[in-house]
């Protein structure tokens, strides 16, 4: 369990950002600014969200695989950050439109976040071996581990 300690310094700094919170959220920002503002922060986002599942590209690379042509090809860590914006996007316009929360939904970013995506299970590890790989792996090692103990086995086993 994760204890905390709040100081007089921490509260300072906790009512600084909340009467820059309220004096910023009575500015009215330029639709343009608005759009750019919300733009970077998905790209972020997307970026960070990634990571986290173990993509590679660094964020000025995740921001240009954003911002490229969507007709060239893209590499498969630019593929699951592209996506995973063009999903926040989604959610956005839904959020505006003022779609409820459905399974429709689900699938609907589902299906963009698994866009381009191979039909095997690939992560940037390679692909997971099938069921029968898998066994002879296991019995290979088995084997192996057995005769570095030279121990002998019967022929049935």
């Amino acid at each position: 369990m994760i204890k905390a300690t709040l100081t007089n310094e921490i509260l300072k700094k906790i009512s600084a950002i909340d009467e820059n919170r309220f004096s910023l959220s009575t500015i009215e920002l330029p639709p343009a600014e608005k759009n750019k503002l919300r733009k970077i922060s998905r790209k972020k986002s997307s970026y960070a969200s990634n990571k986290i599942e173990g993509n590679p590209l660094t964020e000025v690379q995740a921001s240009e695989a954003i911002d490229r042509d969507p007709h060239k090809h893209f590499l498969k860590p630019e593929q699951e950050i592209r996506n995973y914006f063009l999903a926040l996007e989604l959610l956005e316009e839904k959020r505006k439109c003022r779609e409820r929360f459905s399974k429709k939904l689900i699938l609907e970013v589902q299906a963009i976040v698994e866009k381009g995506a191979s039909k095997e299970k690939i992560g940037l590890r390679g692909a997971m071996p099938q069921a029968s790989c898998l066994r002879s792996m296991i019995l290979k090692q088995e084997s192996r581990s057995i005769s570095r103990r030279n121990i002998r086995t019967s022929p049935d086993y």
